[in-house]
C-alpha cells in the first residue's frame, strides 16, 4: 500500500503501487538501493517482484546511488542477491562521477585542484582504490591538495614512492574487493573527528582563488541543535570531494556511519568547500537524465528511495515527483513498530562511544530494545506508516515526497 502526500503528511490516504504508477504515468523510475531493494545484506523480495513487474511493463528502470563504488559493479552487486540485470537500463554511482570527474578534470576548478589528496576510506566494508588517477595519497592534511571522502573508517596510506597500493602494515587494513591492494590505517571516530578539525583549519591551494566552484555545493545540511542553518565555510580552506553524500545507511539491522557525516563535521569546523557528487546534487540526476530515453519530461519520472534529505529533496529539486520508502533508513522514526525517534541524528553524531564506521551504541541499544529492531524489511505492514511521524521528519528536512510506502511492493 502506499500513500500520496497532498500539501500536509496528515492527510493520508492509503493507495496502491498500481495507482501511483497511473497517477504519475511513469515510464522511468530512478531507483535507490539501500534500505529500498535491499538492506546491505540481503534483498527485499517484494521489491525484487516490483523491479520485474515495472520492467515487464515496460517503464525504464534506472538505478541511482550514493554508492562510493563505482557504477560497474552495482548490477552484478543486485544480481548476486536475486535481481535480474536485464530489468535495469543501467546504474549511476557517486562514486563513478567522483572518479570521473577526478580523471577527466572538466572545468577549470577541476583541473587546479591538485593531486595530493587526503584519503578518507573504508576498511573493513572494503577499501576503495584510486588506482588510475595520478594522486598522490598523503596522511597529513598540510601535505594535501584536497580531501576525499569514499568512507569513514580510516584513511588511505602512501606507499615510499607516492602512490596509494603499499604493503600491510601495524594499523594497516589491506583486501576488499576491488581494492587492488589499498593499505588503509584505521582511525576511531574521535581521532577522524580531531583530523577533519585540523583540516579545516589550512588553507587552500592558491590556483583555485578566483575560479568558480563546481556546482553542486553543499554544505552538508549543516545545522545547530536547534535546527538552524549555519554559516557557510569558507571556500578558501581545503577542498572535500564527497563521493557518498549519505550521513548513514541500512546495513542488516542496523545503521552505519557514511562519509555525509564527516562532511557535515568538516563544514561544521569551518572547513573548505564541500562538492557533493552524488544526490541531492543536481550532478547525479544530470548524469541519469542523460542515460533515460530521449523525449522524457519530468513529469514520466518517478523517483524512489529512502532518504528525506537526500532522495526525496533530490528529486523535488530535479522536478520528479518521489515515492518514499519508509522502511530503510528512517524506519525506526516512521514505522508504527517500536518506533524510535531521533535515531538518525543519534546516527549522525559520530560520537565515540561507536566503534569505526558505525554508528553510536547509543543507537544500537535503541535497535535492540525495538520491536522494529527484529522487522526485516519484507516484513514490515504496507499501513505501518506512522502519519504523524512523517510529517514532522518531512518538516524537520523541508522535503516532501509525492508518496510513500513501507515497503517498495506491488
Amino acid at each position: 500500500m502506499c500513500a500520496r502526500i497532498e500539501g500536509a503528511c496528515s492527510s493520508l490516504s492509503l493507495t496502491t503501487f498500481q495507482q501511483v504508477a497511473v497517477a504519475v504515468v511513469v515510464q522511468a523510475v530512478l531507483l535507490d538501493q539501500f534500505g529500498v531493494l535491499h538492506d546491505g545484506r540481503v534483498a527485499v523480495p517484494t521489491a525484487v517482484a516490483a523491479v520485474a513487474h515495472l520492467a515487464e511493463a515496460g517503464v525504464t528502470v534506472l538505478i541511482i546511488s550514493n554508492s562510493s563504488r563505482r557504477s560497474s559493479g552495482t548490477l552484478g552487486k543486485l544480481a548476486s542477491l536475486g535481481y535480474n540485470p536485464s530489468h535495469f537500463a543501467g546504474a549511476v554511482t557517486s562514486g563513478e562521477l567522483t572518479h570521473t570527474h577526478l580523471r577527466d578534470r572538466p572545468s577549470p576548478w577541476w583541473q587546479a585542484l591538485g593531486r595530493s589528496v587526503l584519503h578518507l576510506n573504508w576498511s573493513g566494508r572494503g577499501p576503495v582504490s584510486l588506482q588510475g588517477l595520478g594522486l598522490a595519497v598523503v596522511q597529513d592534511p598540510r601535505d594535501a591538495d584536497f580531501i576525499l571522502a569514499h568512507g569513514t573508517e580510516g584513511i588511505s596510506l602512501p606507499a615510499s614512492d607516492g602512490r596509494e597500493e603499499v604493503a600491510g602494515s601495524a594499523g594497516a587494513v589491506l583486501g576488499g574487493e576491488g581494492s587492488e591492494g589499498v593499505g588503509v590505517g584505521v582511525l576511531s571516530p574521535a581521532a577522524m573527528q580531531q583530523l577533519l578539525q585540523g583540516a579545516a583549519q589550512l588553507s587552500g591551494r592558491a590556483e583555485l582563488s578566483g575560479l568558480q566552484v563546481p556546482s553542486p555545493v553543499h554544505v552538508a545540511a549543516a545545522a545547530d541543535e536547534d535546527g538552524a542553518a549555519l554559516q557557510a565555510c569558507s571556500f578558501g580552506g581545503l577542498p572535500l570531494i564527497l563521493a557518498n553524500p549519505d550521513l548513514v545507511t541500512v546495513d542488516g539491522s542496523s545503521l552505519i556511519t557514511m562519509p555525509g557525516t564527516l562532511a557535515r563535521q568538516y563544514s561544521q569546523a569551518g572547513g573548505g568547500p564541500v562538492i557533493v557528487m552524488g544526490k541531492p546534487g543536481s550532478i547525479i540526476y544530470a548524469a541519469c537524465t542523460s542515460l533515460l530515453p530521449d523525449g522524457l519530461l519530468p513529469a514520466d519520472v518517478l523517483a524512489i528511495g529512502d532518504s528525506l534529505e537526500h532522495d526525496i529533496a533530490g528529486a523535488a529539486a530535479a522536478g520528479f515527483d518521489s515515492l518514499l520508502i519508509a522502511g530503510g533508513i528512517h524506519a525506526w522514526e516512521l514505522l508504527s513498530v517500536g518506533a524510535v525517534s531521533d535515531v538518525v541524528e543519534q546516527a549522525s553524531s559520530f560520537t565515540d562511544d561507536g566503534g569505526p564506521g558505525t554508528a553510536s551504541s547509543s543507537m544500537r541499544q535503541a535497535h535492540s530494545t525495538s520491536s522494529a529492531r527484529d522487522t526485516s524489511l519484507a516484513s514490515l505492514q504496507p499501513d505501518a506508516v506512522n502519519s504523524t511521524a512523517l510529517e514532522a521528519l518531512c518538516r524537520r528536512h523541508s522535503a516532501w515526497p509525492t508518496y510513500v510506502m513501507s515497503r517498495l511492493a506491488v
